[in-house]
Formats: C-alpha cells, structure tokens, sequence
C-alpha cells in the first residue's frame, strides 16, 4: 500500500468531495451541467499533478462509489471512467512535464476509452446501444416532419392552387431524402463522429481548464502555441490522401467497409486541416492588422466554407504561407 502522509490523504478526501459536487451538479442541475461537466476532471487533475496518479485514481474511486449511492450504479460508473480516467490521464502527463501535444493525446486516448466504456455500460444497462437509438430518434424526427408538413399541406390545398401543394410535396420528398442520405452518411462515420472527435475536443477543454487552474496554484505549465500559428505534422497529408483513394478504392470495388475506412479517414483530415486553414487566414488578418473583431467574424464565417479552409490548410503543409508572409515582411 502506498505510503500516503496524512496532508495528502486530506487533500485527496477534498478533491474527492469536490469531485462527487460536481459530479451530482452535472447530472440533477440542467443549468448547470454543462460547465460542472467540463471542470469536472479538474480536481482529479490537480490531485495527480500534486500527488501522483495512485492517489488521484483512489480519489476517483471513493468519488464514483459515493455518487453511485447517491445517483446510482451507471452514474457511478460514468463519473469513474469520464472523470477519473481521464484526469487521472490528464494530471500524470502534466506532472511528468510532457509536451502539450502529447498530454492532448493522452487524454484523448482516455477520453476515447471512456467513450467505449460508456457505450458498453449504457447496452448493458438499458439493453440499448444509444449510437443506434440518437439515429433512429433523428429519422423518426425527420419522418415526422415531413408527415405533418404533408397534413398542413393538405389542409392548405384547400385554399390554394394544386400547384402550389405538389411544390411543397416535392419540397418535402426531396428534405426527406437529404436527411436519409445524412443518416446514411452518419452511420458510416460512427466512429470519428461519436467517439475520435468528441474525445479530442473533450481533452482539449479539460487541458485547458485545468492548466488555468493549476497555473492559478502557482504552477507554470506551457500551453499550446497562439492559434495563427497551429499547423498539422507532415504526414497528416498522407492520412488526407489515404482516405480519399480508400473511399474512391471501395467504391471501385464494391467494398462497403474499405469506403467506410477512407470516409472515417477523410473526415478526420478534412476537419483537421480546416483548423489549419483557420490558423492561416487569422494568421493572414493579425498580419495586415485587422480589428479583431472583423478576424473572428471571417473565421467563424469561413467555417461554412469548410472546403475552402480545408484546402488553405492543405497547401500551407505544403508551401507554408505564414513562413512567406512574413519573409515578404522582413524584405520590407
């Protein structure tokens, strides 16, 4: 048994409490769930970063066991994996001095496994898989729509033009078939859009958050570089490319599940170089001095151009556009 002194023990029982608060916060307050849901890892990071990963993970035991009493076994166990694991994570690789990228990835390999965990616990419990249920509820949505616009058609054909009602029912025919098409798609990017993305941009909030909070303690951990000068590694581009010649590859061949593979692949990349393609164009802005308002409102609007900023992203890995902005800059 790990020879804990009475301060940490101490600290370790506080942090726990805090833990279960916010823990019962995010699951009974609606108002306030969101942001308890988000800190919630804060405490078990703190507890790894001060006391090592044994004392943290022993908190978040005592933690998920307490909120099982109170809430129940499948919140108990919710709060163990997505609190615990992760912060568990998250704190031994900031203890450990890694990179920011790398604590990034750990916690979202932990995030990922949690994802998992909680999939499987929720068949388990509700004999269900939520994945299955969310898509079913959104093309029973989308069924129902289209039904009751029918009816209000219906009703409003009596007082207008035939034309008019068979407009607004190829309307509806062709909503309809968009959403089913986007179901299809869904179902086929089930694992990027459901567990990788989630688990990325959950680790990324959480090392946030908690690096604010460690550094309020009076610790001084790096953060990741200023946004204009975010860029993707090298090889990203070869995971760019495998997906777009497994998905035309699958279909060439009549492979569902090689163009499932390339379409996973693709989406990944495309959502990771339009992050780049915005690091460029803020990069861009912030070099002409544009008002920084203006810089966030293009940013947020290019984003509806997601294939723009995909391809900006794109050929920066490859001719590095800020490296030549500012070279022109210095011969001035």
């Amino acid at each position: 048994m790990p020879n804990w002194q009475t301060k940490s023990l101490v600290e370790g029982a506080f942090l726990a409490a805090i833990t279960v608060i916010l823990s019962i916060i995010s699951i009974y307050v609606p108002f306030l769930n969101v942001f308890a849901t988000l800190i919630c890892p804060v405490p078990i990071v703190v507890l790894a970063v001060r006391h090592g990963w044994k004392l943290s993970a022993a908190a978040a035991v005592v933690a998920s066991l307490v909120v099982t009493i109170i809430s129940g076994p499948v919140n108990g166990i919710v709060t163990l994996f997505t609190v615990g694991l992760v912060g568990s994570a998250l704190g031994t690789g900031f203890r450990k001095g890694y990179s920011p990228a790398r604590i990034l990835l750990i916690g979202a390999i932990a995030g990922l496994i949690a994802q998992f965990v909680l999939v499987g616990i929720y068949a388990i419990a509700f004999r269900a898989n939520i994945i299955y249920d969310t898509l079913r509820l959104m093309a029973e949505s989308s069924q129902q729509s289209g039904e009751i616009i029918q009816q209000l058609g219906g009703f409003l054909g009596k007082f207008s033009n035939p034309q008019s009602l068979e407009q607004l029912e190829q309307q509806v025919a062709r909503q309809q078939q968009q959403m089913a098409y986007a179901l299809e798609i869904m179902w086929r990017i089930i694992p990027v859009a459901f567990f990788i993305l989630p688990s990325i941009f959950g680790s990324f909030l959480n090392f946030t958050i908690s690096r604010l909070v460690l550094n309020k303690l009076g610790y001084k951990f790096e953060g990741l570089p200023p946004f204009k000068n975010w860029t993707m590694p090298p090889w990203t581009v070869w995971g760019f490319l495998a997906g777009i010649m497994l998905m035309w590859w699958g279909e060439k061949l009549a492979y569902p599940w090689i163009t499932t593979i390339g379409l996973n692949l693709n989406m990944l990349f495309t959502l990771a170089y339009a992050v780049q393609g915005a690091a460029v164009i803020w990069f861009a802005l912030e070099h002409y001095k544009v008002n920084r308002v203006i810089r966030l409102l293009v940013v947020v609007y290019m984003f509806v151009l997601m294939q723009f900023l995909t391809y900006i992203g794109l050929f920066d890995g490859i001719f590095d556009f800020r490296r030549r902005m500012l070279a022109r800059k210095n011969k001035a």
